[in-house]
């Protein structure tokens, strides 16, 4: 079987690079002086690992719907997967204890809440990295805004 080359980059470098982009498209890199014929070999070599790379992209975008800030659903925090749990009794708007917590009378708003503590959150940890910078170099910011 024969993989379709999306899209050829030559540039001065001194091997050949494979890459798997988002969209599921082979793009080579590969020296100017390369023959077409050398990257189709080294691309046939690769056969399997394009196909499984490309069908794991595929299988991604599928899995990938829009929220429905539903209790179970799955969110990312970190590099770690919570689940979202409804809760009746409690107060605040939403709390990260192992689990997301969301207080059932802002679950017709949650994915606005949800949307403001990952920007409370982010603006935390990158405030964090910018102090830890600034004390390593010396170098002045104004603000950090989160959008």
């Amino acid at each position: 079987m024969l993989i379709k080359i999306d899209k050829i980059i030559r540039s001065k470098r001194k091997s050949i690079g494979l890459e798997i982009t988002q969209d599921a498209l082979l793009v080579v890199r590969a020296p100017y002086l390369t023959s077409l014929k050398n990257i189709q070999k080294i691309v046939a070599e690769k056969q399997v690992w394009i196909q499984k790379k490309k069908l794991k992209l595929r299988q991604k975008a599928l899995e990938s719907k829009p929220k429905q800030f539903a209790c179970g659903e799955k969110f990312w925090y970190l590099g770690q997967e919570y689940e979202l749990q409804i809760d009746e009794k409690f107060k605040a708007p939403l709390i990260l204890q192992g689990v997301f917590k969301l207080s059932k009378r802002y679950q017709n708003n949650a994915k606005s809440v949800m949307t403001n503590w990952y920007k409370r959150m982010a603006r935390k940890k990158i405030g964090e990295r910018v102090r830890f910078y600034y004390a390593l170099t010396g170098l002045q910011y104004n603000k950090i805004k989160i959008n």
